[in-house]
């Protein structure tokens, strides 16, 4: 109950934020003066992700089964734009676990997460970014188990042998990144950087979907765990005049309405 329910203040919170910075221009009246820095940012991040597999192994263990290993490549591509200090972004991440075999049964596990971040630069220079951040978003695992190899005829008898299960997930990530900038062209930047941080599953059920059925009484492995993300990619920082930036705004909310 508790960990639901503070997980929906802090998405509240983050709605919020959101909509504050979205509304950041409209709040300039005609005496608004100053600049705004912009900085745009894209990589691609390739690391290590860390779940708990342990129910899924112990259940696995029961049947005869090889366990998976905690620890999987994590891919994913991230864009973030930093107002000031303040950043939003969003990421899609991608875990790949080693498929196991035991006998002439496959097992495979992979996972997958989508998440609007917020954060703030502490340390925010022209070449060095340092951040923590919140995110928020949802998460799928899928757990695939059938015959390596099928004779023909088999399946043509049995045209879906394998057993293909879904379940998603309400995820909270809170992580530290850190990212170096540069370049000859100061507008037009490269990147290097590092995150590192903690996803939290706090929705843990025993139903799988299985073709758009349910499958109960199955085991809970989650998407808690740590990782580590080597980042590389690209940055574009432009500087925008207050007065420009809300003027820009309310055309903008004149077109919506």
């Amino acid at each position: 109950m508790f960990s639901r329910l503070g997980s929906q203040l802090i998405q509240i919170g983050l709605l919020l934020l959101a909509f504050a910075l979205a509304g950041f221009g409209n709040n300039c009246d005609s005496s608004c003066t100053g600049t705004l820095n912009l900085l745009k940012k894209s990589d691609l991040g390739i690391g290590v992700g860390w779940v708990d597999m342990k129910p899924l192994n112990d259940r696995l263990s029961s049947l005869g089964l090889s366990n998976f290993r905690a620890n999987a490549l994590s891919l994913d591509l991230e864009h973030q734009t930093v107002f000031n200090r303040m950043m939003m972004g969003g990421e899609i991440k991608g875990l790949f676990f080693n498929n196991r075999l035991t006998g002439n049964t496959l097992t495979s596990f992979t996972a997958g997460e989508i998440l609007l971040k917020s954060g703030f630069n502490v340390i925010n220079t022209e070449h060095i970014n340092l951040y923590p951040y919140l995110g928020l978003g949802a998460g799928l695992m899928n757990f695939v188990i059938g015959n390596k190899n099928t004779p023909f005829d088999s399946a043509i008898v049995h045209p879906n042998p394998n057993m293909n299960l879904f379940q998603g997930r309400f995820l909270i990530d809170l992580g530290v990144g850190f990212d170096l900038l540069g370049g000859q062209n100061p507008s037009r930047l490269g990147l290097l950087g590092l995150r590192a941080g903690y996803t939290f599953d706090p929705t843990k059920s025993d139903r799988w979907m299985r073709e758009g059925l349910f499958v109960n009484d199955a085991p809970k492995p989650s998407l808690n765990g740590a990782y580590v993300m080597l980042t590389i990619g690209g940055a574009q920082r432009k500087t925008v005049n207050m007065k420009d930036w809300k003027h820009h705004n309310d055309e903008m909310h004149s077109e919506n309405q």
